[in-house]
């Protein structure tokens, strides 16, 4: 099991091939139980069980990150629709003249993002990113802002 998952350049031909003469299979599976490329593959998958068991792989590393990153987009998501909420429910216009970040006359919307980056690292770091052309969907928009408001039509007319 372990030369068939973890293939070497010397692998028996028991491993690649499979064994044809059944009346020796003893004595061949004692001999290849003794290789060197069946003991190396045998403790590399030791050590893959270990790493598993500890959820130490590399694509846990990875789905960690991603889940760092999903929960940094819920956050910001959050507060772009509690802005869209809040001018919804003030029958507030959204936006200005200018639909460009830190620039007069961008209208409420854009403002009240402003306003919070003030007092919110996340808004501010996901603001910074904006205006360093770091991320193309930053969802400040005047098109996702029409989808939310739309999604978000129901809610507020409750």
């Amino acid at each position: 099991m372990y030369c068939r998952l973890f293939l070497s350049k010397s692998i028996s031909s028991l491993a690649s091939i499979g064994f044809s003469n059944w009346k020796q299979i003893s004595e061949r599976l004692k001999e290849h139980e003794l290789s060197i490329p069946h003991n190396t593959a045998q403790e590399k998958w030791i050590q893959l069980r270990m790493r598993l068991d500890l959820h130490k792989t590399v694509d846990n590393n990875i789905q960690d990150n991603l889940n760092v990153e999903k929960e940094r987009w819920r956050s910001i998501l959050k507060r772009i629709i509690a802005c869209i909420e809040f001018l919804a429910e003030h029958n507030d216009a959204f936006r200005g003249t200018n639909s460009k970040l830190f620039t007069a006359n961008n209208g409420k919307f854009l403002g009240l993002i402003q306003m919070i980056a003030k007092f919110d690292i996340i808004m501010a770091d996901h603001l910074r990113h904006v205006c360093n052309d770091e991320i193309h969907d930053h969802y400040l928009g005047p098109r996702i802002q029409n989808e939310l408001i739309i999604l978000l039509q129901k809610y507020v007319m409750k």
